[in-house]
């Protein structure tokens, strides 16, 4: 008895690839010996899994024609050695074909944005969205979902149940955010910082006016910095609104950062900002709950949801908003940082594992 996990995704730098990463590296302890993973050829291997590498998988449209054709066969290349029995998507991307009699297939379904704000999606991947939704609503795998909000519109859409898995703290491995519980809570620089995709559906170049909103009615030592990760085009929009505001002294671009680099700037962040319009979770969040780090997000149902009064709001379309929230992030006491972490507990890549494997 075998299950088959494709997790092809995983080249993706955030987001999607850090939801299966983390869950690949989760599963060692609770799976096992036999578990087959298929991967691109630039993922890391996982000690403790047997890995198969998918050379296509190195680009986009070679991952959407093993996803969506070729991982049939690959099944049953598999099932001449071992029974495979179970085949787990760790993307929303279903074979056309419909899947071999007597193998169960399951799918996390991170979000369905782009049907429901096509507005942020180029034309193509539209398109590709839409396709892989509808062959979702085809086949009727067993579906996972992050957010209660998100289970609740899939069926909707896809006509079909979901069940609700909790994520793990993102980039942070489930040690680390224990160890982060059980530490001294760190000292806190004056800088706000965002991390995340550099797109339009993520309101970065609002953070420009936030910060003018800031420091002219609050602080005006206060700094922004922004992890610089996406469209080359969205980050020149970035930088020419920077210099349009004339602030470039205090914003720092920080391109290209390692996940330690973006752990230690959590870590000592006065707060993280996060602007969405639009959101699939909002892993950050997470990240920044698990190292002590007040958090102000878009007042959005996407993280509203689940993040309830564990975080701080404000309108992602009014910047004069963030201010009062922003001074009640920079002065959270060790209570109130400490409830973050209390609550972000429940968040674990063990447990969201351990879930996803129960179909």
């Amino acid at each position: 008895m075998t299950l088959l996990i494709d997790a092809t995704t995983a080249e993706h730098a955030r987001g999607i690839g850090t939801v299966i990463s983390g869950i690949l590296k989760a599963l060692p302890p609770i799976v096992p010996d036999g578990t087959i993973i298929a991967v691109g050829p630039r993922s890391p291997s996982v000690d403790g899994l047997r890995m198969r590498r998918v050379p296509l998988a190195r680009v986009r449209a070679g991952r959407l024609l093993y996803q969506r054709l070729l991982l049939p066969l690959d099944v049953e290349r598999v099932r001449d050695e071992r029974r495979v029995d179970r085949v787990l998507l760790l993307d929303s991307y279903v074979p056309i074909v419909r899947p071999q009699r007597g193998v169960r297939y399951a799918a996390l379904v991170h979000d369905v944005l782009p049907l429901t704000r096509p507005e942020f999606w180029p034309r193509g991947k539209r398109l590709v969205k839409r396709t892989a939704f509808a062959t979702l609503r085809h086949a009727k795998p067993t579906m996972f979902a992050s957010t209660e909000y998100n289970a609740a519109q899939i069926p909707e859409l896809l006509s079909a149940p979901v069940k609700v898995v909790r994520f793990g703290c993102g980039q942070l491995h489930d040690s680390e955010a224990d160890e982060a519980h059980e530490s001294s809570l760190p000292e806190h620089a004056p800088y706000l910082l965002y991390i995340g995709a550099l797109e339009r559906r993520k309101n970065v170049l609002s953070l420009v006016s936030v910060l003018g909103e800031v420091t002219s009615s609050l602080r005006d030592d206060l700094s922004l910095v922004v992890v610089v990760d996406g469209h080359p085009a969205y980050v020149r929009s970035l930088r020419a609104a920077i210099d349009g505001a004339g602030c470039q002294e205090r914003i720092q671009l920080v391109p290209r950062a390692t996940r330690d680099d973006a752990i230690r700037l959590l870590r000592h962040a006065s707060a993280l900002l996060l602007p969405s319009l639009a959101e699939g979770f909002g892993l950050p969040i997470l990240e920044a709950l698990a190292l002590g780090a007040p958090v102000v997000a878009s007042d959005i149902p996407e993280i509203r949801s689940w993040a309830s009064d564990t975080i701080l709001y404000a309108s992602p379309v009014k910047p004069a908003d963030w201010v009062a929230p922003i001074e009640s992030a920079i002065k959270s006491g060790v209570s109130r940082r400490r409830t973050g972490q209390m609550f972000d507990q429940q968040y674990r890549w063990r447990y969201c594992a351990g879930d996803v494997l129960g179909f």
